[in-house]
């Protein structure tokens, strides 16, 4: 870490609390030796002017640290007079002040309350006194001068700002500008209807009477729902085989599926003792799931049949959460604080009483149909396995956003941000908070993403309060700005494969690469070669190939190439839909050979996946015969 004009750590302490002290410059030494200045008021000289040598310190800092105890509340100068510098530089955007819990005090103290709506440093149920182990104060200390080089290393001091001495003018960094859009849809979206992404990457807009389908590799649009005239009931909409669901508030169901008999004949026609419906939840299996007032649950399976199960699911109290599982069950939370988890015959196989409301519910293990998270109260993280409770989490402030993305193979990584911008990264498998860090901006949405190169990366994309786009790599934060659009983004989706996001502005949807994911190269290979040839005479080959990479393709040319040797047209793949990993293709040539015997053909093959054309062709090299005609 270069060290620069305004790189200095200022601490502020009692000096009742000095042997503590000590301990703590002894674990800030590394950050020091990399070029970053600690200052604490013992380097003071006799005969120097000391209060205008703590504010010519407070002038270069970057940080403040405040050790906050009984001794420390006690001092009229802290108080007083260091406060008051402190204050004034951190209103002005110079620096950022940041706390730890030294000793048990009224950390709310009206002195202090606009220095602690920051997240201590520390947990401030533990004060680092209180500590009777030696060892644990000193991995308190530990983990506190790693949290104090994060937010060093982030240079994003509210507002990516760095000011270069006392009476400077604030000077604002650069942040990176977003990219052009690959694609821009105009759209006139309802600001009370939820757009919806499905699993192949197309967004779901609702405007007006009609639902727009969008998607990255489109430069149009990609269809269009008209609805009828209908009482909807507000966010309640769910994508199911492909097509949007939705329920009216009689309880009735319909499924779009592009036919204009959906407009006048529902998928479910609400009965009339039925009650509306609550929730609408589609498991990894295919089966719907719709919860109504009355506590029943109605099942659908993937072929779109009702589920005449050996039971009927019938909640003794309004079900208020749905999570499928992966073996076509259902785990559902009921307003009367209960967790009740279903087979897939509909026999009830487990409850769980909780002592507050359920705020979140779902499954945290893919090979495991009965482990499930919870959030409980507003405070805390919750594991059932098979109805008992395993694991649990608790955070200092109530949790305002929590994103997850299940990752094949490797750790369900789900980012949590706590009141007051406390970030952490959360492992489920095992169930474990993991390093986090202070965000100092307003968040308004977060979302966790994969890069299909690097599945262990715990990644997320997210809104400012302001709607500039953010983004987070592993502990790495970092902002963007769109130079043309001072409005903001309105609301972001991440496609599927988090390769791409779409940015709803006011009145058009952009869509771009994902800048935190590493761009991804579609790979074909040969699966075989059909045709024979004749010298001097024009002949049909059939070259097949393999999508072997991990992404969509959505557009194929090929050009067959041997110098001198033949003479060939290039060929186009017909893809109606993009060739999804693991599929084949068919390319067909025409080509005239000019000697007989065996021939080594190279060909060049042009790709584009959602995002536009790659940037080089692939080559594949195989060998014909020919023969004299």
């Amino acid at each position: 870490m270069a060290p620069n004009p305004r790189n200095a750590v200022f601490i502020s302490y009692a000096h009742e609390d000095q042997d503590l002290l000590e301990r703590f410059l002894v674990h800030l030494s590394p950050l020091e030796r990399s070029g970053v200045r600690i200052w604490v008021d013992r380097q003071i000289k006799p005969g120097d002017k000391w209060y205008e040598e703590i504010r010519g310190a407070i002038d270069q800092s970057r940080r403040a640290i405040l050790l906050i105890s009984p001794d420390f509340l006690a001092s009229t100068f802290i108080i007083k007079e260091e406060l008051k510098l402190l204050r004034a530089a951190r209103d002005a955007g110079a620096l950022r002040v940041l706390w730890i819990a030294l000793g048990p005090a009224d950390f709310g103290s009206n002195d202090l309350k606009d220095f602690v709506s920051e997240q201590a440093l520390n947990d401030i149920e533990k004060p680092i006194s209180t500590m009777q182990s030696i060892g644990e104060r000193e991995q308190a200390f530990a983990d506190i001068c790693k949290k104090i080089k994060a937010s060093l290393e982030l240079g994003d001091d509210d507002g990516n700002e760095e000011t270069g001495g006392r009476g400077a003018e604030r000077r604002r960094k650069a942040k990176p500008n977003l990219p052009p859009p690959l694609r821009t849809f105009t759209v006139r979206p309802l600001e009370s209807a939820p757009s919806l992404m499905d699993a192949v990457g197309q967004l779901w807009v609702t405007e007006g009477q009609q639902v727009k389908i969008f998607h990255a590799g489109h430069d149009t649009l990609r269809g269009r729902e008209m609805l009828p005239n209908r009482p909807w009931k507000p966010n309640l909409q769910e994508i199911w085989r492909g097509r949007l669901v939705l329920a009216d508030w009689s309880g009735t169901i319909y499924q779009f599926d592009g036919q204009a008999k959906t407009r006048e004949r529902p998928f479910y026609e609400a009965k009339h003792d039925d009650a509306p419906i609550h929730c609408l939840a589609a498991g990894p299996t295919g089966r719907l799931f719709a919860a109504a007032w009355d506590g029943k649950i109605r099942i659908w399976d993937a072929e779109g049949r009702p589920h005449t199960g050996a039971k009927p699911i019938v909640l003794p109290a309004l079900p208020v959460l749905l999570a499928p599982l992966a073996d076509g069950g259902l785990a559902v939370a009921d307003q009367a604080r209960r967790v009740h988890v279903y087979a897939s015959s509909g026999e009830e196989l487990w409850s769980w009483p909780a002592d507050d409301d359920i705020h979140r519910l779902w499954a945290c293990e893919e090979d495991s149909e009965s482990a499930l998270a919870a959030q409980i109260g507003t405070c805390r993280l919750v594991k059932l396995v098979q109805g008992r409770l395993t694991d649990e989490i608790g955070f200092p402030t109530p949790l305002r956003f929590i994103a997850r993305r299940p990752q094949q193979g490797g750790a369900q990584w789900t980012a949590v941000v706590c009141e007051g911008g406390r970030f952490e990264w959360l492992s489920l498998r095992p169930f474990t908070k993991l390093e986090g860090l202070q965000i100092d901006f307003p968040i308004r949405q977060i979302a966790v993403v994969a890069d299909l190169q690097k599945e262990d990366c715990p990644m997320a994309v997210g809104l400012t309060e302001e709607g500039r786009l953010f983004t987070l790599e592993e502990l790495s934060v970092r902002r963007y700005e769109h130079p043309e659009d001072p409005v903001g983004i309105r609301q972001l989706f991440p496609d599927p494969t988090g390769r791409f996001l779409y940015s709803l502005f006011g009145r058009r949807i952009e869509v771009y690469r994902n800048p935190v994911v590493k761009a991804t190269a579609c790979r074909m290979e040969l699966d075989g070669v059909v045709g024979s040839l004749k010298v001097n005479n024009y002949r049909r080959l059939v070259v097949k190939l393999e999508n072997s990479g991990v992404i969509p393709i959505q557009r194929i040319e090929g050009e067959l190439v041997a110098g001198g040797v033949i003479e060939s047209r290039k060929a186009s793949a017909n893809l109606r839909e993009p060739l999804l990993p693991g599929r084949c293709v068919d390319l067909d040539f025409s080509v005239r050979v000019k000697v007989p015997g065996d021939l080594r053909l190279e060909l060049k093959l042009d790709l584009a996946d959602e995002g536009g054309p790659l940037p080089s062709p692939a080559t594949i090299q195989f060998d014909v015969h020919s023969e004299e005609a």
